[in-house]
């Protein structure tokens, strides 16, 4: 069966529920949930897909060498040093490019009304996704209480 014969039959059953379920079979392994787990895969696809314009759009708003430091610091996962070494630039560099591409990324996110509940709405059925992306957040905000505590520290 193709999806089209399958899409009608979908639409044949709720325009007359009383056909039963001899069309589709009674369990998940039937017709009808071969069209769900379609369905499904194609709302995975699509999810992604959100995500995958949404990180390219606030990528491409970055000047041409903060893309290429995204690039190999997110995309290819390289070391500081080696990114350093890549673009020629001192580790202090790239610490200091890391902060301002995380402010730029923040204005762009803010700027166009995206937030947190966008990026979870579609990475929500995604769970190695979300895994990753609550182990991410929990390393930045260790990371951010690192920072606070050496600097009420270096100042008392």
């Amino acid at each position: 069966m193709n999806i089209f014969r399958g899409l009608e039959l979908c639409c044949a059953h709720a325009a007359n529920p009383n056909i039963g379920s001899f069309i589709f079979g009674d369990c998940k392994g039937g017709t009808y949930g071969q069209i769900e787990d379609l369905f499904e895969i194609n709302q995975r696809k699509m999810s992604l897909i959100n995500i995958k314009i949404f990180v390219d759009a606030m990528v491409n708003s970055l000047d041409s060498k903060y893309q290429h430091f995204v690039k190999l610091k997110f995309y290819e996962n390289k070391s500081n040093e080696t990114v350093a070494s890549l673009l020629d630039i001192n580790e202090r560099t790239v610490s200091r490019w890391h902060k301002i591409i995380l402010e730029k990324l923040y204005k762009y996110c803010k700027l166009n009304s995206y937030d947190i509940s966008f990026i979870k709405e579609q990475v929500k059925h995604e769970y190695w996704m979300l895994n990753h992306y609550l182990k991410s957040k929990k390393a930045v905000m260790q990371t951010y209480r690192n920072e606070i505590y050496s600097k009420s520290s270096s100042s008392t």
